[in-house]
């Protein structure tokens, strides 16, 4: 990965450490990840692994799309209006057992089906 996608994960990742007053050694700990892969990111611009990356939002209590984005693994979405409540539906369909995926599809169709009759 390139030393600008290790800045602004590193970047984000302060302003997120800042507001929930932790530093990255208790983050480290939480994550139950080394704290060598902050120092390597800081001095060798190296990013840390999806796995890792994927931990780290994880015990930070946020969107791991979001890290992943931020970070340069995955393109940036189109931003839309109610971007937020996008991103925690994506979340949450993400933890659906993949067996029951086609059932949740459904009702999203469902929905939005529903949203365009009433709509008319």
């Amino acid at each position: 990965m390139d030393k600008d996608n290790a800045q602004v994960f590193l970047d984000w990742l302060s302003t997120k450490l800042r507001e929930r007053n932790l530093t990255e050694h208790q983050l480290a700990k939480k994550a139950k990840v080394g704290h060598s892969h902050f120092t390597r990111a800081r001095t060798k611009g190296i990013l840390p692994k999806w796995d890792t990356i994927y931990k780290i939002a994880r015990a930070l209590d946020t969107s791991v799309y979001e890290a992943f984005r931020v970070a340069g693994l995955i393109p940036p979405l189109p931003q839309f209006e109610h971007q937020e409540k996008i991103d925690r539906i994506m979340e949450r369909v993400g933890s659906v057992p993949e067996e029951r995926l086609d059932f949740v599809f459904d009702l999203i169709s469902l929905v939005i089906k529903e949203a365009k009759k009433s709509q008319k």
